[in-house]
């Protein structure tokens, strides 16, 4: 067995790659989100609320089952895996922002 040596592996692994890059779409359309219900000047919160839990429900469905399907292909099991388990980060990590976004809006 070979040492493992940091220099050589400069890049993210696949599984991480993958829920990084669905992290990074989930915090780009909860900035889409906050702009579209700032735009309800009578219940912001009412709107972010509905339309954020849209969003997350729809991107961790999507990624759901994308990982299902990659997951039985033997050549893209890693991306599947990925898949799978940014679904559940997307869940909780977007859910968390939906609720959080209302303590925004009473905030402002």
């Amino acid at each position: 067995m070979e040492p493992y040596d940091a220099a050589e592996n400069t890049s993210m692994p696949g599984i991480g790659r993958v829920v990084g890059i669905n992290l990074l779409v989930l915090v780009g359309l909860n900035v889409v989100a906050l702009g579209y219900a700032s735009l309800d000047e009578y219940s912001a919160e009412g709107a972010f609320v509905i339309f954020n839990l849209a969003i997350v429900a729809v991107h961790a469905a999507t990624a759901l089952l994308g990982g299902l399907v990659l997951v039985f292909v033997r050549r893209y099991r890693e991306v599947g895996l990925g898949l799978l388990l940014s679904a559940l980060a997307v869940l909780v990590i977007g859910s968390s922002f939906c609720f959080g976004g209302i303590w925004v809006f009473n905030t402002v």
